[in-house]
């Protein structure tokens, strides 16, 4: 919706606009109702339903009605719906049993703040109690980039140890960044959706919050491949010793640790520094990969790969980053 309209000016020398009926209406406002108006970065003005911050606003529903038994299949409806913004979830399975504790369970393990209401051997109904001001979106970030970290910080010791319950522990740890990231994900939603400015989630602009985005999901990624790592030893043996590929990991981990916190804090001299620092540990990488075995050992060679691209990504994002803040 995009309609012109002219400054007023009243009889107090106030100067007023009037807004669209067809958003008043929408919004569910009346004469009288509170609104919010935020400046932004860029010096517009967003209006803003003071409903959305006090929790009397409509709650939205999404109704998934299936005739598949996967779980996947339902789950993944889910988790497209609460990203949306979906306050609550009703699951409805037209044919077969639906396994309600094992959905909640599941639903429980990947997204946060989600409860079950209502369940029968037909029906599930989740209601999200998760407040996107639980946690403000750089928190979220940096949670999730902790997170990640410490999966990295394992894989090395548990490998050359042979230790299977941390490895099991680093494959568990996939489900909690994946529950930060679609969380993080769900908040800017329902800020691009106009629910709340970018001030309120802790952003700095609309355009700091898609790179915010981006930088979570390629963390979101080495977090995939140091999950993949761990569940491939798993199933096989642990590297040798004195393996150099234990070394490689090692930088890899200073390499990680030193993106973040130069995404975090943007510098363009730093970004560029460590996109060098990149390629110094592919070439370690390729000098030492062709030394070790297939197998698990192959897929340490791979993810690690794949994870200095996730880094030169966010690096690439710093910079972005950076220059948008000169710029505005």
């Amino acid at each position: 919706m995009q309609l012109r309209r002219r400054i007023q000016v009243t009889g107090h020398g106030s100067y007023i606009v009037t807004l669209p009926k067809e958003w008043i209406k929408l919004r569910g406002l009346e004469k009288g109702s509170e609104i919010i108006i935020v400046q932004d970065s860029d010096g517009s003005l967003r209006i803003i339903p003071s409903p959305y911050f006090d929790g009397s606003a409509k709650k939205v529903k999404a109704t998934i009605s299936s005739s598949w038994d996967s779980l996947e299949t339902i789950l993944r409806r889910i988790i497209s719906y609460y990203i949306a913004g979906a306050d609550v979830l009703v699951v409805n399975v037209e044919r077969g049993r639906l396994d309600s504790k094992r959905l909640a369970e599941i639903v429980s393990r990947r997204l946060m703040g989600v409860e079950v209401v209502e369940e029968s051997s037909t029906t599930v109904v989740f209601h999200v109690i998760a407040s996107p001001f639980s946690m403000q979106v750089i928190d979220t970030l940096k949670k999730l980039a902790r997170t990640v970290g410490f999966m990295i910080d394992d894989l090395r010791a548990s490998i050359a140890r042979r230790d299977k319950e941390m490895l099991r522990e680093i494959v568990e740890r996939d489900d909690i960044v994946d529950k930060l990231f679609i969380y993080m994900w769900r908040q800017i939603t329902l800020m691009l959706q106009g629910r709340y400015a970018p001030q309120h989630i802790g952003l700095e602009s609309y355009a700091d919050s898609s790179l915010i985005m981006m930088a979570a999901k390629n963390i979101e990624r080495i977090g995939d491949h140091a999950s993949r790592i761990a569940k491939a030893h798993l199933k096989g043996g642990g590297l040798r010793e004195r393996s150099p590929l234990l070394e490689v990991m090692n930088d890899m981990k200073a390499l990680y640790e030193q993106t973040v916190d130069a995404f975090l804090s943007p510098s363009p001299e730093e970004a560029e520094r460590l996109i060098a620092e990149c390629s110094g540990v592919r070439q370690r990488l390729a000098e030492v990969a062709y030394g070790e075995a297939a197998g698990p050992d192959r897929i340490i060679v791979e993810s690690l790969s794949r994870m200095i691209d996730y880094c030169v990504d966010i690096l690439e994002l710093t910079l972005n980053r950076s220059s948008l803040r000169k710029l505005f």
